[in-house]
């Protein structure tokens, strides 16, 4: 066992690769993808981008960039957010960006033990991998490391540009990395099978705003690569998530709704959250 070996990669096209990092098959009751954490490498004619870092249990994941895939330096982090399993590996980059509105949640999304305690669900328990993960995981990155981003800006690769749309939901500050030319978003976990709602009726009616300014700008061939699912999502897969996002706001059709089942032994106090089902994507709120 190596540091690489929770590594695979995919060429999506000659500027864009996925990469896989998973620590165990997938076998998580709680979502259905279980361990696979995706993690994106754009790549433009003058510098080169991460978007996302996994959850950094192991240490390789620059090294797995720059043998496989490729050697521009300097090598920056775009996060989509800032939660455990996203930005696990940012100390091995140069600069890493977040939007502004993920600072409130930094300390405790980037709590080592928080990452470490994670990792038994993710490895589905194996014990040799945990261990091997306990003398190889990814420093914490520090506060002052975080640099920030605001809704609209470009990012300039040469040649290549992405744009970040905020998409507010699963987290405060969660925004997608979106490619104009080429009708592709980077979207982390505010657009999956799993869709993730806060607060109440406000926070939703929030939300919801967000999601119907993105449904307006986007193409109608729009693809959107998140950051577990193995399919590629559509335009409707976000007028599904509208559907159920909208049934909750209005309370309706909501009577064969179920209660999400816990997931991690560390985590903060919340109240009870609850699955609602629309063509096979799952809404959760509180």
């Amino acid at each position: 066992m190596n540091t690489l070996d929770f590594f695979s990669h995919k060429k999506i096209n000659d500027h864009l690769y996925q990469i896989i990092e998973s620590y165990a098959p997938c076998s998580d009751p709680g979502l259905g993808t279980g361990s696979r954490f995706n993690i994106y490498v754009v790549i433009g004619g003058e510098k080169a981008i991460v978007i996302d870092t996994g959850l950094g249990a192991v240490d390789g994941l620059r090294t797995y960039i720059e043998n496989y895939i490729t050697l521009q330096k300097p090598l920056a982090a775009y996060l989509t957010h800032t939660h455990p399993d996203h930005v696990g590996g940012a100390a091995l980059f140069d600069e890493v960006y977040i939007h502004e509105d993920e600072l409130s949640d930094l300390e405790w999304n980037t709590d080592l033990n928080r990452r470490m305690s994670d990792l038994e669900l993710f490895a589905n328990y194996h014990q040799d991998v945990i261990e091997f993960c306990f003398r190889h995981y990814t420093k914490q990155a520090p506060r002052e490391f975080f640099r920030l981003i605001h809704e609209d800006d470009i990012i300039d690769l040469g040649g290549i540009s992405l744009e970040v749309i905020k998409l507010p939901g699963h987290s405060r500050g969660s925004v997608l990395y979106y490619n104009s030319t080429e009708h592709y978003a980077l979207g982390g976990d505010c657009v999956q099978i799993m869709n993730s709602y806060k607060g109440g009726k406000d926070s939703l009616n929030e939300y919801e705003y967000f999601l119907s300014c993105l449904i307006s700008r986007m193409p109608e061939d729009i693809r959107i690569f998140s950051g577990h699912d193995s399919i590629i999502h559509t335009m409707d897969t976000l007028h599904t998530m509208k559907k159920g996002l909208c049934d909750v706001i209005n309370g309706i059709n909501l009577e064969h709704d179920i209660p999400k089942p816990p997931r991690f032994t560390m985590t903060r106090n919340k109240p009870q959250v609850m699955m609602h089902y629309v063509d096979n994507l799952i809404t959760c709120y509180d």
